[in-house]
This record gives C-alpha cells, sequence and structure tokens, in this order.
C-alpha cells in the first residue's frame, strides 16, 4: 500500500531536480532577462514555490502540510500541469487539445463579463424578490411560525401549506445575499417549482409568473446568448 505514495513522493523530487536544473540551464542561456516576461516568471515561480519550497524547505523547517494555511499553499502545486501544457502544444499529435486549451484562455474575458451580467441580473431581480415576498404583509409572522414549525418537527410543516410556505420563505428569502443565492439555484433549475415557487404561491397567488419571469431570463435568454 506504500509502495505508490513512496513511488509518487520519489518522482516528486526528481522532476524537482529536472526542473530547477532546467531553470539554471535557462539563466545561464538566456540571462536573467528571460524572466521578465509575465508567462516566464510564473514558469519559474512553478519550480521554486511548488517545488523547491513544497518539497525541500517545508521538510527542512519540519514545517507540516497538514495545517490550514499550508494546505491552502499546496493547492498551487496543481499549477505545475501548466509546464506541461507549454510542453505538449508544440507536438503535432496533441494539437485538438492545444485549441481547446487556447479557446478556454481566450475567452476569459467574455466569461468574466458574462459572469457580471449574470450577477446584476441576480442582483436586480433579488431586490425585486425582497420586496415582492420576503417583506410582503403575508409573512409578517413568519419568525414565529417558523420557529413553531421547527420545534413541532418537519411533519407539522408539511401538513398546513402556510406554515410550510412561511418556513421556505425563512429558509430562502432570509436576506439579499441569501435571495440572490436562492435564484442562483432557480437559475440552474435545481427544483425550484417544487420546493419554492410552488409553496410561495399558496401566500400569494401569481408571484409563481415572477419566477417563470426570471427563469426566462436568466436560464432561456442569458444563457443561450453564452
Amino acid at each position: 500500500a506504500e509502495c505508490p505514495h513512496a513511488a509518487l513522493a520519489l518522482l516528486e523530487h526528481v522532476f524537482t531536480v529536472i526542473f530547477v536544473a532546467e531553470f539554471f540551464a535557462r539563466t545561464r542561456v538566456f540571462t536573467w532577462r528571460y524572466y521578465v516576461s509575465p508567462a516566464n516568471l510564473m514558469d519559474a515561480m512553478l519550480v521554486w514555490v511548488t517545488g523547491v519550497l513544497f518539497q525541500w524547505v517545508m521538510p527542512l523547517l519540519n514545517i507540516s502540510g497538514g495545517g490550514s494555511a499550508a494546505r491552502s499553499l499546496t493547492i498551487f502545486r496543481a499549477f505545475r500541469l501548466m509546464r506541461l501544457a507549454r510542453v505538449v502544444r508544440t507536438l503535432p499529435q496533441f494539437k485538438e487539445m492545444w485549441l481547446l486549451l487556447r479557446g478556454l484562455l481566450d475567452s476569459g474575458r467574455t466569461l468574466l463579463w458574462t459572469a457580471v451580467v449574470f450577477l446584476f441580473v441576480d442582483f436586480v431581480f433579488g431586490v425585486v424578490f425582497m420586496m415582492v415576498i420576503a417583506d410582503s404583509p403575508h409573512y409578517s409572522g413568519q419568525q414565529d411560525k417558523y420557529r413553531e414549525c421547527v420545534a413541532s418537527g418537519r411533519s407539522a410543516c408539511e401538513t398546513s401549506p402556510e406554515k410550510a410556505a412561511a418556513v421556505m420563505v425563512q429558509k430562502y428569502f432570509p436576506s439579499l445575499e441569501m435571495t440572490m443565492f436562492t435564484l442562483f439555484q432557480v437559475m440552474t433549475g435545481d427544483s425550484w417549482a417544487e420546493a419554492i415557487a410552488r409553496p410561495t404561491d399558496v401566500n400569494q397567488p401569481g408571484t409563481f409568473y415572477l419566477f417563470v419571469c426570471y427563469v426566462l431570463v436568466a436560464s432561456f435568454v442569458l444563457l443561450n446568448l453564452v
């Protein structure tokens, strides 16, 4: 059971030695100006941080990787795959894979603005849902109803549609942040009709159309534009 772990640990040291030797060889040939480029500088950081620091320096200083801070830093070791991508891009056998990776990298700016638009739409509809549902007089006593349902058990809440709606509103629409997260759940289609929209429609008939309007804008229009 220890053989694979020992073999992988040995390979970690072998590749770290190779990468460090490559770093000094490039420095000798191209001088330090080679690392003025952001891509080359990032490559050097991958060697010294994820390789030398994690494999040699931290064990010598008896710094365990089990701590939360150390474990967070070790996540960057996964970025060493970027070195592999730089190598395979020059091989004809991996031309299609490199095209896919290049397309993903080139779409980063578009994905960023897409996230901004989604956040804006989610925020606008979140304010509307807070005004229409969370601040509705139908749920003026929802805090007491919610505590009553929790104290009496889940089955007692399900037997009363009004109590179930009160519990749903308290659970999914307590604040603007949670409302936006709830709308994100609705956008992904995660059982929004049965768990969220229908209980709301019990006390406020017609709110179901508000959910349908949000789904049409967020799910059908925006997602199809992307």
